[in-house]
Formats: C-alpha cells, structure tokens, sequence
C-alpha cells in the first residue's frame, strides 16, 4: 500500500511538472509573439514617420523656392522703367533676345511640379513671361504706338501668375501643418506600443516568477510529502516492535 501511494505521488509529481512546463511554454510562445507584433508595428510606425518627415523636408524646399520666385517677380521692371525701354527704336530682335538671355542668366527659373496633395503648379513660367515682356516691348518699337495698354495688360498677367503662385505657397505651408499634425499622432502611436510592448515584458517576467516559484513550492510539497511518508513508515516499524515486545512478554507472563 505504501509503495502504490508512493507511485502515485511520483506520478502526480510529474503530470504537474509536465503541465507547469506546458503552460509556461505555451505563455513565453504568446509573449513572444505578442512582442514580434509590436515591434514590427513599432519599426512601420517609425518608417511612417521617417517617410514623412522627408516629404515635410521636400514641401519645405519647395515652398522655400516658391518665395523665391515670388521674390524675382517682384524684381520685375516697373512701368516707368518699361516706358523708357520702349521708345528705344534704335534696339533690334538681336539686342532684345541677347537681354532676354542675359536676364535668364542672372534670374533662372525652372519649371516644377509639385507632386503632393493639394498643389497644383501653374504652367506659366518665367521665360514664357520674359518673351510676352519682349513681345510687348516690341510691339511700340515696330508700330510706335504707346506702350501703357501693353504693359497694363502684361502687369494683369503678372499678377495672375504672382496670385498662383502664392496660392501654390499657402497650399504648401497647409501641407506642412498637416505632415506636421500626421508625425504627431504616429509619434503618439508609437509611444503607445511602445509602452504596450513594456507592460507585456513586465508582465512576462511576472508570469516566469510566479512559474519558477510555483515549481518550488511543488518541490517543498514533494519534499514534505516524503518525510511524511519516511516518518509513517518507521512508525509502522516502531509499532511493529512494540507489538513484537509485548507478544514476547505476554508470552513470558505466560
């Protein structure tokens, strides 16, 4: 009978080793794959915020040229300046595109197109602005008419274009609040994996201890549970010879 109740408390000893093994594996598994999620959410969170911090650097240097253009449109000449060129018949086709080419020279313009939300480029450019200017200028030296109606309607043009292109810098600074709003909240999103991440470490560690002190305390109990057993047996011993001693006394009363 001890022996049977020795067995099976051997047996029971090992199922629970094999099921606190089992159950911690099984949590270290999910914590492990919980951790891979949020770090593979943390890493596109910050891709995300990386992508969109270089679209806001791009929108920065675009509206920063768009200044700049506005900038050389206000250098402009004035209407007075223009009307001294015009009366000026003596000047050529020649002289005029070798003055286009040199205020090319000193004032480039390149056309772009801003391939972001929102913005869209007007197609008139600098140059095609220089040849109306040079179209208009011509216009009084060839027919020697006065050359107020053309530099009205070449300074309505002006404005159109000017108009545009402030509109493209508002459109631009409206993008920028907005990558800046964006970066925020992903940052924000970020931190919160983050400490997401942080509590389910704690909690795996929590979970580890609690198993390691789990594992002990079935240690202690097995340990007990034979020194129990030990002390059972050499009390049955103990009886039995006391129960041999007072047979052989009785024996000898007899």
């Amino acid at each position: 009978g001890q022996t049977q109740e020795m067995a099976w408390l051997r047996s029971e000893l090992e199922t629970l080793k094999t099921t606190s093994q089992t159950l911690q594996k099984t949590q270290e598994e999910k914590s492990e794959n919980i951790a891979s999620i949020l770090r593979e959410e943390c890493q596109k969170l910050t891709n995300q915020v990386e992508q969109l911090r270089l679209e806001k650097m791009q929108t920065t240097n675009i509206a920063k040229e768009l200044s700049e253009e506005l900038e050389q449109c206000w250098k402009w000449p004035t209407e007075e300046a223009a009307l001294q060129i015009a009366p000026v018949s003596s000047i050529t086709m020649t002289h005029l595109a070798c003055e286009s080419k040199s205020k090319e020279a000193r004032a480039p313009v390149k056309e772009r197109t801003i391939a972001t939300e929102g913005i869209a480029r007007s197609p008139l450019t600098m140059k095609e602005i220089q040849i109306e200017v040079l179209q208009d200028l011509e216009g009084p030296v060839k027919m020697g008419d006065s050359a107020t109606p053309r530099i009205e309607v070449h300074e309505k043009s002006l404005a159109v274009h000017l108009d545009k292109m402030t509109e493209d810098v508002r459109q631009a600074k409206k993008l920028l609040i907005a990558k800046d709003k964006t970066i925020g909240h992903l940052m924000e999103q970020l931190n919160c994996s983050q400490q997401e991440k942080e509590q389910l470490q704690r909690l795996l560690e929590k979970n580890c201890q609690e198993s390691k002190e789990k594992e002990k305390l079935k240690e202690e109990l097995s340990e007990q549970g034979m020194l129990i057993r030990n002390m059972k047996i050499k009390l049955l011993e103990l009886l039995h010879i006391c129960c041999m001693y007072f047979r052989e006394k009785d024996a000898l009363w007899q």
